[in-house]
């Protein structure tokens, strides 16, 4: 059987194009399958479609309208659930340096959350230290123009501008420009002490994420994580969802509440030498 994913009408293996919607008809039986992404970014979805094929077994069908400019992918409502992880966990981690991945309305579905919900939750922890330093570079560059540009309005106050205008104009850009300068100057002050405020934030988290590895080093092993998992599948993206909860249990029972994005990023680190190692 074939199936049209606009109408859900069924045809008979013969015919290729839905008689109503002039589509491309997919396999197999409309009510086996469920969509499960879909979204105008078409390079997304086929990198998630292409990512499933390749890594696991499960079946997965592409539709196309390119007159919406709508991509869709199905997959057979036995296998959503486990489907739904692994274009998750792909997303999270592969499509992230997509610029206009966050603007998109993907429609995973994972009690009721958008993936574009899961997708933030997952976003790249910062360093406390890589936030001061961004922090304390834009406050020098806006510093720079700040006072750069002053200094130019004072000389242009005092008669050595280059620019020759009416005078009512020549008001009106002095008056502008030495306030927009005035006001850089003024963000990159404000910048500046406020970088100054991350200082003791740093050590804290150079504490805890050592404190983090000694713990990793003397307490968790590979052996005692599997042991509490209750694996239901073989696949290893889904392996790696059972231990990653297993450990984050550990960490918040040890440590209480911390930083989830730090938490994950710490876990992502540590977790393939964890389990490479058990493998070897």
């Amino acid at each position: 059987m074939n199936w049209c994913p606009k109408c859900k009408k069924e045809y008979d293996d013969s015919i290729k194009e839905c008689e109503n919607c002039n589509v491309e008809l997919l396999e197999g039986n409309a009510d086996d399958y469920v969509l499960l992404l879909k979204d105008n970014n078409e390079e997304a979805i086929f990198t998630v479609y292409n990512h499933i094929n390749e890594t696991t077994d499960y079946n997965v069908q592409l539709f196309s309208d390119y007159e919406k400019n709508e991509h869709e992918i199905y997959v057979l409502k036995e296998d959503e659930e486990l489907v739904k992880k692994i274009a998750i966990s792909f997303l999270d981690g592969e499509l992230e340096a997509m610029s206009d991945l966050k603007n998109d309305d993907f429609e995973i579905d994972l009690d009721n959350d958008s993936i574009e919900a899961e997708y933030d939750k997952s976003a790249t922890y910062i360093s406390a230290k890589d936030k001061f330093e961004e922090r304390r570079s834009s406050a020098f560059s806006t510093l720079v123009i700040g006072i750069l540009g002053l200094v130019y309005m004072g000389f242009d106050f005092a008669g050595f501008g280059i620019f020759e205008l009416e005078k009512g104009a020549d008001i009106l850009f002095k008056v502008t420009m030495t306030s927009v300068f005035g006001i850089f100057t003024l963000v990159g002050i404000i910048t500046y002490i406020n970088s100054n405020k991350l200082k003791a934030s740093i050590k804290d988290e150079e504490n805890l994420i050592n404190d983090l590895k000694k713990f990793f080093d003397e307490t968790i092993t590979a052996e005692e994580i599997d042991s509490q998992c209750n694996f239901e599948d073989d696949a290893e993206e889904l392996k790696y969802f059972e231990r990653q909860a297993v450990i984050k249990a550990k960490i918040q029972g040890k440590f209480g509440k911390t930083d989830d994005k730090l938490v994950d990023q710490f876990i992502d680190e540590y977790y393939p030498l964890l389990f490479n190692n058990d493998e070897q």
